[in-house]
Order: structure tokens, then C-alpha cells, then sequence
């Protein structure tokens, strides 16, 4: 026996405005007796039945639409009337409805008692944001709903998977999409789609959604979405969806051509990029202008600055999870050009059941910044050359079944050098980065309502990097081949969702470097941008093998009917790293090896509290781990002893929802860290000792975002975070500050569809400039004929402040086939000069400013069918 609801059909005595805001849900299940006389011979049927359920959530009355017999019928309704619900809303407040249930008979179904998901969500017109009213929502499984004036559409209980709806009206272009319905939760979702064109006017063909979050506790915590064709409308983007990240509260402004990530006082390096479960490097190129992914191919991101679950590990700092857009559909491609790059991207069905997608890009900015300019910003600020590419198949095997292997991967190289008149002086740099992750996945949707997940994966990541600064070289060489599973098991059982699993990597590291032990600089290092290397030169070649497998388990406990959650987790990850060399190469001494065993449970804690339909207050707790980096566990210029460093991060919000369109999330955090690597702080460290695991580390701050949601045709928000991070080198000594702390972070933008297919948006950013420490003097070092600085207080002063404005003019028109966008992105648009780094004189008695990339326009163009 199964049953399904159908959709809400009436408020019962609300006014005729009325809005439900939220759906009623199953809370207690009663199975039908089949009847013995259907049974034995051997009939199934389908009863429709519709119900009144009171403001107190219990059934009033319920009667048969549609009849299957009167032993079916009498059956069905004995159990409908046991069911319990969770009150619907109407306007905030509990009120009365009326739903339509079909209750299936099967005779090969075991029945079990569980709870469905929720699906509801608004429909708006994508040019002025207003409802559409009328527009059929269909959702596989044969259930149905029609929007009412608001736009609005709900399904009260759901099987649990991932289902695809389809949107069609005579008004609008027909839209099909895909959404994973858990069990026991909500997904509220908001579809803004083209009105159907008329002869020679634009259209958009833009169908899925970006989702950012900032900060999440828990995935329905603080979600914002935000349409895929919005996202690349932002200006500054240059069109990539995924930079979007970068304009959320809690994400610090990275140095031009740094490409780093850096969320909530963490290192860059202590933020983990996962795609679809997968682990890769980094989230952007080389130079930090594109993302690695083809933005066509993204689905969803989340960004978790701290405060996440049990299900991720191996991090201190925060996490990105991007997730690909779903295999299926029509057949559908875009082909784009810009100064940047020029990329393809592709979706096709092979089969019935089998999915492709394909998409890759190759960059030109380079070539393009040499005709246009003759600024030394190209030898200082790296400009690089990149290709990625990604391909994915995929194969339906039932509708509670699928399985998909996939492949990406993405290649740098930066190639730069400043001469000088001195040849002492004269600089080159070439820096080559990699990476290739392929994996397989599954995912099953059981009968009884669990998911289970499970994805295998392996890859390689590669990094060349040759320096030389007059005759002193500096090589760093590092090749890591990566392997990893991740498997989950989610179920929802009266009030709690649970959610069990295991999350394995294990890595195979070969590193060389030759050069001097503090080149290249490290975070808290004492050092003036260009200054030559010492002239002490060492080598060494290691290898590190590293290794961790997971369990864990967490628990989401709905309370109060579910205004309240409190969700415990827990991870238990034991921690092996293998290193080839315990102390360095000794004439012909064999290499002793070092094999390290560190076993952590990691408690996690994260609660919410509906206190009103329009105000959410949650807070998360966690304790977090990390192993060290395989480039310090060298015996020459690092510590293979380092152990595991740790972190505690603590994390309060509130968000409001001002009305449909306004809203504002308010966090303040707090994280610790402890055991990090820092440079040694005796002049001659112990043997193998280089890095000691004595540095200390904190972050607090809050953070804040207002948005506006798309309506008439403009969309909008501003982030602001306040900020304070430090570090200690040693035990005992001064807090100093993060070399990447800024104490203000500030992005403000809106976008305008002025209608005909135009838009114009503006994005304005200002942040503190980064802590530097000042040259307070310099001497004469007579041993090799150069003048060395004397430095004052660590990190007591900054680069001035960032500012920057951006603008964007698109046009969108219809062309035979397909739809064309041709569009104007200008990054620095007045062309401000934004230092990036501070520069000495020979002598450093007189000091100078590197400046940031000049105006780029980026103009493009895009075709879509």
C-alpha cells in the first residue's frame, strides 16, 4: 500500500489573499488494512480522498473523490482518519486546509510508517519579478499543482529522491528541472522563468539555479538563492557564476592574481573545494579571474565559512561543496567569448536512459593585456594561461536509481620576468599547476525513504614552480596522486533524520625543492616583496603518504513541530601519514623513515529556532582537524614530526524576512586554532626542525547580508563582515596580525532590466588593506655587497584600502536557433590604482607601490539554444 497526496486545494474560511506559508505535513502515519477479500483476489487499486485538517493539525473529515470499491474506500478512510499533521499556516498563522490524498493498494508493498518531504515554492516572471498565476507544475509520479495569484504552489508530502518538475503555461516558455526532496524536510524553492516570446522579441534560456550560503549550520539554515542567468549577470564576474562567492559576507578580498580563498581568519590552504562529493585543489585558476568548472554545468554552491557537520573532515577553515547540474532534459548547449577565454559547453541524451554533458574553455587574456597595455602589471600580478574541461555520463537505471562517472580536470602556467639593469636583480618566474579528479557514483532512493550515496573517486594533482633571482635559483616540484570514497545513508524516522556514513581519502605525495629554506615566504614571515633569497642554498626530495577514513553520524531532531532543531553529530577520524625521511640526507646514511598515528573525535553541534514564521535564530558549534601539509613534512626545510592541528569554531546568527522580497542574516563567529606550523624561532634550529607546531591562532567577527530579491526587473544586496584575526608564533609571545586580516569587508551591487532585452548593473567593493611590516632602516651587508633591511613591529602597518567599482551592460535578442547575448563587463571601471604590494629601493630608503590590473573591459558575446 502506498500513499501520496496530491496538492493543497483550500484555505478553508481564509481571506481571498490569503497565503499558505507553510504546508501541513504528516507527523504520525497509520497503514490501511487491505481488505482479505481484495487481497485474495488478488486486486490493487487507488482511493482519492479528500481531507479536512484542522488548525490543530488533526483530520477533521475526510471523504472519497474518487472511488476504488467499498472495502478500498472504507480501508483507506479508517487509516486517513488516524493520520496527525503538522498545522498548515496561512499568513504565519495555524490554520484550517483541505488536501486531496491517493491512496494506493499494491500487493507486492511492504508498508512502513515514514514521512515524506515537503515541496512548495513560487513561480515569478524572470524580466519584472512578479507571480505568475496559472502556470501547471507537474512533478513525476502523476501529481499536479496550479499556481494561484501569488504565484505560489504547493505539494504537502512527497516520496523522498530526486524528482523532476516540469513548468508549462501558455504564457511562459516550458521549463523542466530536477529537485531532491528529502525526508522530513522542506524545499522551498523559487522558479523565475521567461515569459514566451513574441515574434523577434529575446529570450532567455536559462533554467537552473546557483545556490550561495553564507554561513549554512545546517543546508536549510541560511540559504539564498539565486538564479543561474542572475548570477552571471553580477558585474565584476566576467560572467562566472561562481564568483559570486566572492562578493557573500565572511569572504575576504583576495590580492590580485592570488586566486585564494580566504573565509573567517583561515589560511588559504585550510578551505576545502569539494565537487560533487569529490575533493579538487582549488576553486578558481591561476590569477583567480576564472573558476575551474564551466559555470554551465554548476548546479549549486555552498559556502560554509565554519560551523559545518559531521560529514566533512580534514579542514580547519571552511568549506565550499559545489554541485553539478542534474543529467537530463532536451538537448541543450551555449558557446561564449569574452576577453578572458572562449568556452563550450554541451547536454545531450545519448539514450533513454543514458546522459551526457560536456563543456571546456582555453584563456587569451593574456595576449590581450600585451596589445592593450604597456603597465608592468603583466611581470607582477600573474596573467595566466589555463584550459579545463569536464565531461560526465550518466545512466538512469530506474527511477530511484541512477549512476554517473565523470571527469574534470584544469592546467596553469604563469611565465613572467622583471629585468634589471643589475643583473643581481634580474627576476623570472614560470609556475606550472594541475589537476584531474574521475569518479564514479551512485545514488538509491530505497523504498523505505532512505538515500544512499556512494561516490569513488581518484586523481592526480601537479605543481612545477621554477624561480630565479640573479644566479640563486629556487625549484619547488610536486606530484600527489589522490584516492578517496565517500558513502552516505540518510533516513528520516518519526522526528529525526538520520544520516550515517564514511568519507576516505588517502594521498601519495613525491616532492623536491631546492632553494633557500625560507624562500618561499611563508605566512608570518618577516620579508619586503622582491628581496633577493639568502644565499644558503639546500635540497631535498621526499615523499609523503597520507591516509584517513571517517565514520560518521549526525542526527537532526525536529522539536516543537518542528519550529526547532537540534542537530548532534559526531566524526571519528583516525589520521596516518607516512614520511620517506626523518631526518635529512647524511653522506651515505640510509634514509630512516617516520610513520605517525593521531586518532581525533571531532564533536559537532548546531541548532534553530523558528521564533516566528519571519525570524530564524541558529548557532553551531564543532571541533575540527587537520593533517599537516606534505610540502612541511620535509627533513630539510620543514618538521616530518608535525602532528595534527586542530580547531574550534563557535558560530550565532539571526535572519529576518522582512517581506517576499527583503531579507537580512546577521552572524557573529568566533574560531581557535592551535598546534600550527610556524618557522622555528631559534636561529639555529634543531635537526629537523625548521617548522615547530607551537603557532596559535583566532578569528572573530561578524558578519552581515541584506538582499533584495529579483522584482520589476531589479535584484541586489549588500554584504558587510567585521573582522579581527591574529596569530601567535610561540608560547608566551604577542598576538600579532594574520598577514591576510582585513577588518572591513564591504560589497554592494544591483543589476536593472530596463526592459527590450537590456540590463545594466553596478558592483562597488571596498576592504582594509592587508597587514604589512614596515622598514624601519636598512644596512650595509658587506658579504654580499646588497643593503638588508631592519624591520619594525610585525604586521604594524597596512597596504591602503581596496575600492573598486564594476559595471556591466548586457543586450539579449532571439536568433534563428537559439538566443544571443552580447555584453559589456567592466572590472575597475575607474581605473583606480589599487596598490597590492608595497616595493623597496635598493637601499629601502625610498618605497614605491605595485598596482593592481588597470580597467579590463570584458567584452563578450554567448549564444545559448
Amino acid at each position: 500500500m502506498r500513499w501520496a497526496p496530491l496538492a493543497i486545494v483550500a484555505a478553508v474560511a481564509a481571506p481571498a489573499r490569503a497565503e499558505v506559508t507553510r504546508a501541513p505535513a504528516i507527523a504520525k502515519f497509520v497503514p490501511a488494512v487491505y481488505p482479505p477479500d481484495e487481497r485474495a483476489a488478488g486486486r490493487e487499486a487507488k482511493v482519492v480522498a479528500q481531507v479536512d485538517i484542522g488548525a490543530d493539525g488533526a483530520v477533521v473529515a475526510a471523504s472519497v473523490v474518487e472511488s476504488a470499491g467499498q472495502a478500498f474506500d472504507d480501508a483507506a478512510l479508517a487509516a486517513i482518519r488516524q493520520f496527525e499533521f503538522t498545522p498548515a499556516e496561512i499568513d504565519g498563522a495555524p490554520a484550517s486546509v483541505r488536501i486531496l490524498y491517493a491512496y494506493e493498494f499494491k500487493l507486492d508493498t511492504v508498508v512502513e510508517a515514514r514521512r515524506d518531504g515537503e515541496l512548495a515554492g513560487v513561480v515569478r516572471d524572470r524580466a519584472t519579478g512578479a507571480p505568475l498565476a496559472g502556470v501547471t507544475v507537474a512533478l513525476d509520479g502523476g501529481l499536479a499543482a496550479v499556481t494561484d495569484e501569488r504565484g505560489a504552489f504547493a505539494f504537502p508530502s512527497v516520496p523522498p529522491g530526486t524528482r523532476t518538475l516540469t513548468l508549462s503555461s501558455s504564457a511562459i516558455t516550458a521549463v523542466q528541472t530536477r529537485e531532491t526532496v528529502e525526508a522530513g524536510r522542506r524545499l522551498e524553492v523559487v522558479y523565475d522563468v521567461a515569459l514566451a516570446p513574441a515574434a523577434g522579441e529575446p529570450a532567455d534560456a536559462d533554467d537552473l539555479e546557483i545556490v550561495v550560503t553564507a554561513p549554512v549550520l545546517e543546508r536549510a539554515t541560511a540559504a539564498v538563492s539565486v538564479a543561474a542567468g542572475v548570477a552571471r549577470r553580477v558585474p565584476g564576474t566576467g560572467g562566472d557564476v561562481v564568483k559570486v562567492v566572492e562578493s557573500m559576507p565572511g569572504v575576504a578580498r583576495a590580492a590580485a592574481g592570488s586566486g585564494q580563498l580566504v573565509v573567517w581568519g583561515a589560511s588559504p590552504d585550510d578551505t576545502r573545494v569539494y565537487v560533487d562529493g569529490v575533493r579538487i585543489p582549488r576553486l578558481y585558476h591561476t590569477g583567480g579571474l576564472r573558476s575551474v568548472l564551466a559555470a554551465d554545468l554548476v548546479r549549486s554552491i555552498e559556502l560554509v565559512p565554519g560551523g559545518w557537520g559531521a560529514e566533512h573532515g580534514r579542514s580547519l577553515g571552511g568549506l565550499v561543496d559545489i554541485q553539478l547540474v542534474p543529467l537530463g532534459g532536451d538537448t541543450a548547449g551555449v558557446v561564449a567569448v569574452d576577453a578572458l577565454d572562449g568556452a563550450g559547453a554541451v547536454r545531450f541524451a545519448a539514450t533513454d536512459r543514458v546522459r551526457v554533458a560536456a563543456a571546456a574553455r582555453r584563456s587569451h587574456l593574456g595576449w590581450l593585456i600585451a596589445q592593450a597595455t604597456d603597465r608592468d602589471t603583466g611581470d607582477l600580478v600573474p596573467i595566466p594561461s589555463y584550459v579545463d574541461g569536464q565531461l560526465r555520463v550518466g545512466y538512469e537505471a530506474s527511477r530511484r536509481t541512477r549512476f554517473e562517472a565523470a571527469a574534470i580536470g584544469a592546467f596553469d602556467r604563469v611565465d613572467r620576468s622583471v629585468a634589471s639593469g643589475d643583473p643581481a636583480m634580474t627576476r623570472s618566474d614560470r609556475a606550472d599547476a594541475g589537476f584531474w579528479r574521475a569518479w564514479g557514483s551512485v545514488h538509491r532512493d530505497a523504498a523505505d525513504g532512505a538515500a544512499v550515496d556512494v561516490v569513488v573517486f581518484g586523481g592526480a594533482d601537479a605543481a612545477t614552480r621554477r624561480e630565479q633571482f640573479g644566479g640563486r635559483p629556487t625549484e619547488l616540484d610536486v606530484a600527489t596522486n589522490v584516492y578517496g570514497a565517500r558513502a552516505s545513508w540518510r533516513r528520516t524516522s518519526g522526528r529525526a533524520a538520520v544520516a550515517i556514513g564514511l568519507d576516505a581519502e588517502v594521498f601519495d605525495a613525491h616532492l623536491g625543492r631546492t632553494g633557500a629554506v625560507t624562500v618561499p615566504a611563508r605566512e608570518g614571515d618577516l620579508r619586503v616583496f622582491g628581496q633577493p633569497p639568502p644565499d644558503q642554498l639546500a635540497a631535498d626530495a621526499w615523499r609523503v603518504v597520507g591516509a584517513s577514513a571517517a565514520p560518521y553520524a549526525q542526527v537532526d531532531v525536529a522539536l516543537w513541530g518542528g519550529r526547532a532543531h537540534v542537530v548532534p553529530g559526531l566524526r571519528f577520524e583516525p589520521f596516518l601519514v607516512s614520511a620517506s625521511r626523518r631526518t635529512p640526507v647524511a653522506g651515505a646514511t640510509p634514509s630512516v623513515g617516520l610513520f605517525a598515528e593521531s586518532t581525533t573525535l571531532q564533536p559537532r553541534l548546531a541548532a534553530r529556532v523558528d521564533v516566528s514564521p519571519r525570524v530564524r535564530v541558529s548557532a553551531a558549534a564543532g571541533r575540527y582537524h587537520q593533517a599537516p601539509q606534505p610540502e612541511d613534512l620535509s627533513a630539510v626545510f620543514g618538521n616530518p614530526a608535525l602532528p595534527i592541528a586542530a580547531a574550534t569554531h563557535l558560530v550565532a546568527g539571526v535572519a529576518v524576512r522582512w517581506s517576499s522580497l527583503v531579507s537580512t542574516e546577521v552572524t557573529a563567529f568566533a574560531t581557535r586554532s592551535d598546534r600550527l606550523a610556524v618557522r622555528s624561532p631559534s636561529a639555529n634550529p634543531r635537526l629537523a626542525q625548521a617548522l615547530e607546531p607551537i603557532g596559535t591562532g583566532a578569528a572573530t567577527g561578524v558578519q552581515a547580508l541584506v538582499r533584495r530579491e529579483l522584482a520589476h526587473g531589479v535584484f541586489g544586496w549588500l554584504s558587510y563582515t567585521l573582522s579581527r584575526a591574529t596569530r601567535t608564533d610561540a608560547p608566551g609571545a604577542a598576538a600579532r596580525l594574520f598577514d591576510f586580516d582585513q577588518t572591513h569587508v564591504l560589497t554592494a551591487l544591483v543589476s536593472w532590466d530596463l526592459g527590450r532585452g537590456v540590463e545594466v548593473g553596478v558592483r562597488a567593493r571596498y576592504a582594509t588593506g592587508a597587514p604589512r611590516t614596515p622598514v624601519v632602516g636598512s644596512y650595509f651587508d658587506n658579504r654580499t655587497d646588497r643593503f638588508q633591511p631592519r624591520f619594525g613591529a610585525h604586521n604594524s602597518e597596512r597596504l591602503p584600502a581596496f575600492a573598486q567599482l564594476d559595471a556591466r551592460i548586457a543586450k539579449r535578442f532571439r536568433v534563428q536557433g537559439g538566443d544571443a547575448e552580447v555584453y559589456l563587463d567592466l572590472q575597475n571601471a575607474t581605473d583606480r590604482d589599487n596598490a597590492e604590494e608595497i616595493v623597496y629601493s635598493t637601499d629601502f630608503r625610498t618605497r614605491g607601490a605595485i598596482r593592481g590590473l588597470p580597467i579590463l573591459p570584458v567584452a563578450g558575446a554567448r549564444w545559448s539554444w
